[in-house]
């Protein structure tokens, strides 16, 4: 069964608070329904997406996967980009204002949280601005080995 047939019309309902996990096997489409279903979705609703990967190929391949009337709708970047905008100290820069404008945030490789820590210091900052964020945003994790994933949420 892909993502999208099991999701059905639940993202609909989903609102600012709810932290959603989509863990499915590659090729099961993940991305598919983020790109094809609640992107759309999204963008209805005047509403902005964040798009984050664990790797710039990634964030790359995403950008080139949805549709350009999408693009005001959507942020694509990787994790270590989000890593150095500052969210939540001092004066907000732009690309933090643009971030904090999307109510639905998409973590990609979501155990990305585990695999990179040992090695990168910016993945509790970065985990830090998630969970600030989490009332005011529908947070979505989306990972092949589960079992990562929800070790780093606890």
């Amino acid at each position: 069964m892909f993502v999208a047939e099991a999701i059905q019309d639940d993202y609909k309902k989903w609102s600012c608070g709810d932290t959603v996990v989509i863990h499915a096997q590659t090729g099961a489409g993940k991305t598919y329904f983020v790109l094809q279903e609640l992107l759309p979705f999204v963008a209805a609703q005047g509403k902005k997406l964040l798009y984050l990967s664990n790797r710039s190929a990634l964030r790359d391949q995403i950008k080139l996967s949805y549709s350009s009337k999408y693009n005001d709708a959507i942020i694509a970047m990787n994790y270590q980009s989000f890593e150095r905008v500052n969210l939540g100290r001092g004066t907000l820069s732009d690309e933090g204002k643009r971030i904090l404008s999307c109510e639905y945030w998409v973590m990609d490789e979501g155990h990305y949280f585990l695999a990179d820590g040992p090695f990168n210091s910016n993945v509790l900052s970065c985990m830090i601005n998630i969970s600030a964020e989490k009332k005011k945003r529908v947070l979505i994790f989306m990972t092949a080995t589960p079992q990562y994933l929800f070790l780093a949420l606890g």
